[in-house]
């Protein structure tokens, strides 16, 4: 009895490896892609969700230590700084504009 059990499984491992090759030379890999392709999606969600997630997450600010604007770090801007820098941009970028412009007018071709 145990050795036809064996021998049974001998010959069900040797047809489904021998299958194997079958299976891939005769369907189209659209499936096989697709399937594989999910799964690897799957394993980069679970890894970036358990592994890299934690480690680069921000921790959240307790709510004792809800101060204002404050000193964060000394090449960080503040809000009023970087307001004044866009603004200087925005000048900048309005008076170029117009100096094009009035250089295509005058210059056409």
């Amino acid at each position: 009895m145990q050795i036809a059990r064996a021998r049974l499984r001998m010959r069900l491992g040797a047809s489904g490896s021998g299958s194997a090759p079958q299976f891939f030379a005769l369907t189209s890999l659209r499936l096989v892609f697709l399937l594989a392709f999910g799964l690897m999606i799957i394993v980069c969600i679970d890894q970036w969700k358990n592994k890299i997630w934690p480690e680069i997450k921000v921790p959240r600010p307790d709510a004792l230590d809800n101060e204002s604007w404050g000193f964060v770090h000394p090449r960080l801007l503040s809000v009023p700084e970087l307001c004044h820098h866009v603004a200087e941009v925005w000048v900048s970028g309005t008076i170029f504009i117009r100096n094009v412009l009035l250089f295509k007018k005058q210059n056409p071709g």
